[in-house]
């Protein structure tokens, strides 16, 4: 069965790096399953990339390399 879950959510920055990802709200986590990290796919704009997210303490984030940045024509901030 597959899962589609939509949600808006802010580009952020590590300080100081060039590292980026997409905070996901815990509802959609949830709405994924119960596996440690969901595969998902992200789109964002009209480009879609494979991904899973990743929990870091009680916050559940998307990785999104400078190449989907960059395909999907979104920056930090976006």
């Amino acid at each position: 069965m597959t899962t589609k879950t939509t949600f808006t959510t802010t580009v952020t920055q590590a300080e100081g790096v060039n590292a980026t990802g997409l905070p996901v709200p815990a509802e959609a986590v949830a709405a994924l399953g119960t596996k440690k990290r969901p595969p998902v796919k992200v789109t964002l704009n009209d480009y879609t990339y494979s991904s899973t997210v990743a929990a870091y303490g009680d916050v559940f984030m998307l990785p999104l390399a400078a190449e989907h940045r960059t395909a999907a024509g979104v920056q930090a901030g976006d």
